[in-house]
């Protein structure tokens, strides 16, 4: 199929094309050069804007942004503060008082009471 595409685009260029057509393909060919020139370059600048900053524009009251993040940093702190208060609680309980006591200078009982 590649070598019937090869002869027949050989066989269009030994067309005689008119040279008014030939002028025009060239003037044709510029400007679409030009325009795709204009299209990189756009590209380019839209590449070097971060995500971030491309949806910045649609957070008019921009104070939520604020609020969001502390109240998501707030929702995210009980999970490792409850890991850590679950390790202790299961490192101390299978532990007998008497060893509680000897640990801290007192027995057992006193030690949960504070």
């Amino acid at each position: 199929m590649g070598n019937r595409e090869n002869s027949v685009s050989k066989s269009a260029s030994n067309v005689n094309i008119d040279p008014e057509e030939q002028e025009m393909k060239t003037k044709i060919d510029a400007k679409d050069k030009e325009e795709q020139e204009i299209i990189d370059k756009e590209v380019e600048e839209k590449k070097a804007i971060k995500n971030f900053n491309k949806l910045l524009p649609y957070n008019k009251p921009r104070i939520l942004i604020i609020i969001g993040f502390i109240f998501s940093a707030i929702n995210g702190v009980p999970n490792p503060l409850t890991g850590l208060i679950l390790s202790k609680l299961f490192g101390i309980f299978p532990l007998p008082f008497e060893v509680l006591g000897v640990m801290s200078g007192m027995d057992g009982k006193e030690y949960f009471k504070q």
